[in-house]
């Protein structure tokens, strides 16, 4: 028996009942539990519930033994609490064998004054039960939010919880993260058994409070169920911690993304100075680095919401939040700004190989976005692969953007361009002006196209892929799908349509111009 329970022993404290008397045998009343009152006369049949208050005249079988016998017996097999009888005739006497069968089977019987409304003590006594059983969610809600303006952790206010129920206590952040356990020795299957509740904060999911439901019984009186209480009296409180959490990220936040963009366009007095500030928020600016540029694209209706809508923010700080993840989980080190729907990525190449690094990174994020965020395209610029220490950070974003820019300019459906693409798009560019040149590609490669349609082999397309892949052998065999003795016979055939050869540097750059003048760009 809980503290919040409502006993005998209260309603017999409260006298809500006038001149109320025992006579039955007398019982330890604190441990017999109400939950509702209702007025009840013979026959019982199912109208009455378990740990029920039964009020009565019992007109009808007062003198009749074996009925009363039979109605006593009826409202002790439905689980009742007690009994209380309210006699007209204040002379009469109830028989002892009726008292001494209740006495045998526990049940506890009262005689109450006649003139007492049963209306009366069901109102107050509902009344009772209802304040008794919220009492200790009311009180434990008090000490959260006294724990929270005493700046006591969380992991130790979702003790109080633990104690006020005895059971396990677990916060989780939105995405299933465990923040608090007030349980150590607690095994990922027993926190998967436990009743999972939301926190919300101003209807943001932040969070979830996972704990085992106190087994109690709720009045009905109350019209909810331990999990309404839960939610409504202990994960309000809980969500001030979230939020005290989220100004202190949003401040963090603040801070890095300034600094980061003050880094990308030399906002700053000196390096030295911005070194030392970079320390102070777990930055090292001596290593190597190299920068990634990216823009989420609205499509559709949001395009129409503007740059700086609710749901852009909101969807900016969702994106951000995935890029933290995604470098955290490959273990890169990230400095990371957002600026509306624009992010400024300096990673540290830090490995042997941080081409491969970036490259991973960029391709995984791509592949991500595009699945937490169909209504928006996604376009990356990347600067060169650093090896300076420490770089020139500012150079590093300019040369990112740049590419960026070509990107966005680009009719190819290609979601990333590096700085080095971005150079040969300006030669490429400076080219396309240029009607004789363009001509000039016009006729080296209309051999290819017309080959093409005849001999069902796209010839255009090999020598694209043979371009991208740097003229290796393998990899453009496997980028094709197709075998190297496949991808050699095609090999040569080019040679034999355009007349030139691809072991001949001038004839190869020629047709790479060519290929990358119509096809690439």
């Amino acid at each position: 028996m809980t503290d919040s329970s409502y006993t005998l022993a209260d309603f017999l404290t409260d006298q809500i009942a006038s001149q109320i008397c025992l006579l039955t045998s007398p019982l330890k009343f604190s441990t017999i539990e109400i939950l509702s009152v209702s007025v009840q006369e013979p026959p019982v049949e199912n109208f009455i519930q378990p740990h029920e208050l039964v009020l009565s005249t019992a007109v009808n079988c007062l003198y009749q033994e074996d009925a009363f016998l039979k109605f006593i017996q009826e409202v002790k097999n439905s689980g009742a609490a007690a009994l209380l009888l309210a006699f007209q005739d204040p002379s009469y006497v109830v028989p002892d064998k009726i008292l001494d069968f209740a006495a045998e089977v526990d049940l506890p019987i009262f005689s109450i004054a006649w003139d007492q409304r049963f209306s009366e003590i069901q109102e107050k006594t509902t009344r009772r039960i209802s304040e008794k059983k919220l009492a200790t969610y009311k009180s434990l809600q008090t000490e959260l939010f006294n724990a929270f303006f005493n700046s006591i952790l969380l992991v130790d206010a979702i003790h109080l919880i633990d104690s006020a129920f005895q059971t396990p206590v677990v916060i989780e952040d939105a995405t299933g993260h465990v923040l608090a356990n007030s349980r150590k020795s607690l095994s990922e299957l027993e926190i998967e058994k436990l009743t999972t509740l939301p926190i919300h904060l101003n209807d943001l999911l932040v969070g979830y409070l996972r704990l085992k439901l106190p087994e109690q019984n709720i009045p009905s009186s109350l019209g909810q169920t331990a999990e309404n209480l839960m939610d409504q009296f202990l994960c309000f409180p809980l969500s001030l911690w979230f939020n005290r959490q989220n100004i202190e990220d949003l401040v963090t936040t603040r801070l890095k993304n300034d600094f980061v963009w003050a880094l990308a366009t030399k906002n700053y007095d000196s390096f030295s100075e911005i070194v030392q500030q970079g320390r102070r928020l777990h930055f090292d600016l001596t290593k190597p680095y190299s920068c990634a540029v990216l823009r989420a694209i609205p499509s559709g209706e949001q395009k129409n919401e503007g740059k700086y809508a609710t749901s852009s923010a909101v969807t900016a700080s969702n994106i951000e939040s995935l890029l933290i993840h995604l470098t955290q989980k490959q273990n890169l080190t990230a400095m990371i700004s957002s600026h509306g729907l624009d992010f400024i990525l300096f990673l540290e190449n830090y490995s042997l190989n941080p081409e491969e690094n970036i490259d991973h990174f960029i391709t995984t994020a791509q592949n991500q976005l595009e699945i937490s965020f169909p209504q928006y395209t996604f376009r990356w610029g990347i600067s060169e692969i650093s090896s300076v220490e420490p770089v020139d950070f500012n150079t590093l974003y300019c040369n990112a953007h740049a590419a960026l820019q070509y990107c966005l300019a680009s009719s190819k459906q290609k979601y990333r361009f590096t700085y080095q693409d971005s150079r040969t798009a300006q030669v490429i560019s400076a080219l396309s002006k240029d009607q004789k040149v363009c001509k000039m590609a016009e006729e080296v490669l209309a051999p290819l196209k017309s080959n093409n349609i005849a001999s069902g082999v796209d010839f255009i397309g090999t020598l694209l892929v043979y371009v991208k892949c740097k003229y290796n052998i393998t990899q453009t065999a496997q980028a094709l799908h197709i075998h190297r003795q496949s991808l050699l016979y095609r090999l040569e055939k080019i040679e034999s349509l355009t007349k030139m050869s691809l072991n001949n540097e001038q004839d190869r750059f020629l047709l790479e111009i060519a290929v990358r003048l119509l096809f690439l760009y």
